[in-house]
């Protein structure tokens, strides 16, 4: 029995590397999807050149915008946009409203 298992698990490798690296060409890291988040405005903050906003959502997550948005709290906005790894921190980049 062991050696039954011993060889449906070297199958599966060898058949399953080839597989991820066919896959593997189909898909880019650098495309975007477009997403869509709304929520109550908890908090904005803005410079001359980015505006930073924190929803009221279940776990956090940073809204970052390159226009300047004025934001008051607790209105209800409606976001499309893409996520971004930024500093091993995730953020989500607007690209407008919705």
């Amino acid at each position: 029995m062991e050696k039954q298992v011993l060889a449906l698990a070297i199958l599966v490798i060898l058949l399953g590397l080839p597989l991820l690296v066919l896959a593997s060409a189909f898909l880019s890291p650098d495309e975007k999807t477009t997403i869509t988040i709304e929520g109550f405005v908890e908090r904005s903050t803005s410079t001359d050149k980015v505006t930073f906003i924190d929803l009221k959502l279940s776990e956090p997550l940073t809204l970052v915008s390159f226009n300047e948005l004025n934001l008051s709290k607790d209105s209800f906005i409606k976001l499309e946009g893409h996520l971004q790894d930024y500093q091993g921190k995730l953020e989500f980049i607007i690209d407008g409203f919705k």
